[in-house]
């Protein structure tokens, strides 16, 4: 509701390995499908908190959260839905939710 560009770009606080083209292809594939929105896809199965929605669906959001629902994919199949593909990167969907996640994806930087 406080956003006042004409679509939101959504990625989970604990996924901080996106590519520099992110934004770009998420865009591509929201054009390309000529869809509602698009969300992310690793090449095995949606990520549907990598999103980019459009402000203009808020009030289908809104609706859908006052009827008790919560789950984001039961929302996602009320719109048409283009895929993003990061199939080729699909790393970037790894979670870091510990300081022993961060110290290992630290260490693995180094070494790569």
């Amino acid at each position: 509701a406080a956003a006042d560009t004409p679509h939101i770009l959504t990625v989970p606080c604990d996924g901080p390995l996106l590519p520099p083209d992110f934004a770009t292809r998420m865009t591509n594939a929201l054009a390309d499908g000529q869809a509602e929105l698009a969300v992310a896809h690793d090449g095995t199965r949606l990520q549907p908190v990598y999103a980019l929605l459009p402000r203009r669906l808020l009030p289908s959001l809104q609706n859908f959260l006052a009827e008790g629902e919560r789950k984001i994919d039961l929302w996602y199949a009320r719109h048409q839905l283009a895929l993003a593909d990061f199939s080729d990167c699909p790393e970037i969907f790894r979670n870091i939710n510990t300081p022993a996640d961060r110290d290992r994806l630290q260490q693995e930087s180094k070494i790569a």
